[in-house]
Order: C-alpha cells, then sequence, then structure tokens
C-alpha cells in the first residue's frame, strides 16, 4: 500500500500538530486536476474545522517571494505577494517563517486552513500508460516505475499518484509525484510558526495545471481554450515547469532545469557586472536594449529546446496546439514572449488564474503581475475542493 502524507490536529491546539499517513483515494478515474494532489486530508479531518472556517488559502513561497491567495469557495477574498530577504545559497528557514507570519499578520490570516506548494528539480511528475490490473497490482507498478526516476532512498521520498483515465483498450493513464518528505516537512513548519492549519501539499506543476482548467470551466472564452495542446510555462527563479493540457486533460508534465536566474546570469555575462546590477539593466536597459535582447536569446536556447522536445511529445498524442499561457515573473525578461511567439508560431499570453471569478479585493491592473499568482490560486482551489467535499 502506498502513502500520502497527511497532518492530523486539532483546530484549537496548534501545538498538537502531527505528521502522520494514510492511504488516499485512486480506485478510480478522476474527474478533476483537483484530485492531483500530493498529500490529502482524510474525511475526519474537516470535523476539526469551527463553523464558518471555509476560507482556503493557497501558498506559493519561492526563491525570492511569496504569493498568498485566500478563496472563500469561488470567490476571490484576497491576495498579497511580499518579496523574501536575500536568503543566500542555501536559503534560511527563520526568514522564511518570519516573512510568511509577517505577511498572514498582514491580511488578517492567523489561524486559517492553508494548502501549499512544493516544486523544484528533485519534484518528480510522470504520466505513463500501464496494462488494465487491479488496483494492487498497479499500485506496485507505478511505484516501480517511479522508484527508477529516484537517485536517494526510496524512504526519504513522499509518494502518491492518481490514475487520470481508463483508455479504450482498457488501459490506465497515470500521474505519480514523488518528492523528498523534507520538502513537505518544511512547508509544514513554515505554516505552523505563522500561525496556520496546513491541510495539503500539491506539487506546484499540478497547481498550475489545476488553476487552468479552473479557468476553462468559469472563463466566459472557455470555448475557445478547449481545443487541443494548451501549454503552460512557469519559469521560476532555478527551475521551469511545463504543463500541457489537452482537450482539458494533461497530457505532459516536464521539470527543466533552467530559471530565471540563467537569463540574469547571461545578462551579467554580456554586460560584466553583477547580479543586482544585471536585474536593474534587465528592468532598465536604456540604449542597451539590442544587446541585453541578445543575452536574453542566448540564454533561452536551451529552454527552448526542452519545449520543443516536449512539443515533440505531445504532437505524436495529440496534433493540434492552441496557446501558449506564460506564469510568473521569470517569464517578464525583456523580448521573451516574443522569442517564444517566433518559435513555435503560437499566440503567446501571460495567464490570468483569476478570469471568470468573483473578487472582494483589487486586482493587479498588469497580466503579467496576475500570473505571478497562479500556483498560489491552484492550491487554493485544491484545499477548497477538498475541504468542502
Amino acid at each position: 500500500m502506498v502513502w500520502s502524507k497527511i497532518l492530523l490536529f486539532s483546530y484549537s491546539d496548534a501545538a498538537a500538530w502531527e505528521v502522520q499517513r494514510t492511504p488516499w483515494r485512486r480506485q478510480a478515474p478522476c474527474q478533476g486536476i483537483y484530485q492531483f494532489v500530493v498529500f490529502c486530508v482524510p474525511e475526519g479531518i474537516r470535523g476539526f474545522f469551527p463553523d464558518g472556517a471555509t476560507n482556503m488559502l493557497g501558498i506559493d513561497i519561492g526563491c525570492h517571494s511569496l504569493k498568498i491567495v485566500e478563496m472563500k469557495g469561488n470567490r476571490l477574498v484576497a491576495l498579497r505577494e511580499n518579496l523574501l530577504p536575500d536568503r543566500g545559497e542555501n536559503g534560511n528557514g527563520d526568514q522564511i517563517s518570519n516573512a510568511l507570519e509577517q505577511t498572514i499578520t498582514e491580511m488578517g490570516a492567523r489561524k486559517k486552513p492553508a494548502w501549499g506548494s512544493i516544486g523544484g528539480a528533485s519534484v518528480i511528475t510522470h504520466i505513463s500508460n500501464y496494462p488494465q490490473m487491479e488496483l494492487p497490482e498497479l499500485e506496485g507498478a507505478v511505484q516501480l516505475e517511479a522508484e527508477q526516476f529516484v537517485s536517494r532512498d526510496w524512504e526519504e521520498m513522499d509518494f502518491d499518484f492518481q490514475i487520470l483515465e481508463q483508455l479504450e483498450d482498457g488501459s490506465f493513464r497515470v500521474v505519480f509525484v514523488a518528492a523528498p518528505k523534507a520538502l513537505s516537512d518544511h512547508a509544514i513548519q513554515y505554516f505552523k510558526a505563522a500561525g496556520l492549519y496546513p491541510v495539503g501539499v500539491s506539487a506546484g506543476t499540478l497547481a498550475m495545471a489545476t488553476a487552468f482548467q479552473s479557468v476553462l470551466e468559469r472563463a466566459a472564452s472557455s470555448e475557445e481554450r478547449r481545443g487541443e495542446g494548451s501549454i503552460m510555462i512557469d519559469i521560476g527563479a532555478v527551475n521551469t515547469s511545463i504543463a500541457m493540457l489537452a482537450d482539458r486533460r494533461i497530457v505532459v508534465l516536464r521539470d527543466v532545469a533552467f530559471g530565471g536566474n540563467d537569463i540574469t546570469k547571461s545578462v551579467m555575462s554580456e554586460f560584466d557586472t553583477g547580479f543586482k546590477e544585471a536585474e536593474d539593466i534587465k528592468i532598465q536597459p536604456g540604449e542597451r536594449g539590442t544587446r541585453l535582447l541578445d543575452s536574453v536569446e542566448r540564454a533561452l536556447r536551451p529552454l527552448l529546446q526542452q519545449i520543443s522536445i516536449t512539443m515533440g511529445y505531445e504532437h505524436r498524442q495529440r496534433p493540434q496546439k492552441n496557446a501558449i499561457y506564460l506564469v510568473g515573473k521569470g517569464c517578464f525578461a525583456p523580448g521573451l514572449a516574443k522569442i517564444i511567439r517566433d518559435k513555435f508560431a503560437l499566440p503567446v499570453s501571460f495567464f490570468n488564474p483569476f478570469e471568470g471569478f468573483d473578487a472582494d479585493c483589487e486586482l493587479p491592473e498588469d497580466a503579467r503581475d496576475l500570473s505571478s499568482y497562479t500556483i498560489a490560486q491552484g492550491c487554493a482551489l485544491i484545499g477548497g475542493d477538498e475541504h468542502e467535499k
């Protein structure tokens, strides 16, 4: 039996939080991306929440900033982004906890349930097809394949999977996620220190896909987006996540070891300057615009190659592709959207994860800033969906 991490605690006693494990459901093909979680709350835990505690926080802690989205059902209550201090090469957990606590306090969101995300090269998401078999045999087959992707001790990993669909020949399409337990443990510690009640953690790539699927369900323009091959690209500081969806179903999930820092390093090399100065040049290039665009284009070549490989695989599975949607501040680099548009001859735009949702708060006017909340919004939707079941 494969186990998923859950958090069992009494709502009135935050100090009593305990980490345990329990089997997670996977008996039938899922009906939506909401079920694609690494760690899930069992039915019994919902009784710990007091009456009226229906708001759910989705939290995305990145390398340079943290994003928080508060949802009540399908209504956006609040959102907030705060920069994180420079944590050095190895990071600093206390600084993250302090920044999160400060942000939560400013929002008046202490003692609320929260759903977080984990990401990076060590978080493995993969989709495979398996012959029709009984669930216990399928569990063993999926875990056996997952172990081939993991270089560390298997006992150090959290692992779960979900059947995406059963194909016409009876075989199963399955997505699995394997992640170091330390990542979820850190998220638990951050939430606990901030006075929150963590109820689950998802892989960031799957949270991103959840946000996209949710927009398709609600947006007035969703019919235009239901075609084959929507592509989402989230460029973080050190890692890029790619999610490809066909007819609202996940086709490919990939994490690529490329991030915004690689673009900055290319600018540093071009102008023989330091990291901060290179960031300033990216924002205000002045007369250096042409050289800046050249350095961004050179930096993007490895990523463009990986996107091409991924799209080639997707093309064999689903022939059409509609559009590319960009997510996050790593995609703000000058000329990046045009470079991707010219390379793949597809419309490119920044994704709005709140399209079709009512909001009680003011939203950023810049579509780029809206896109930065995509993973946090996906987490809030997953957590809210689980809490209401």
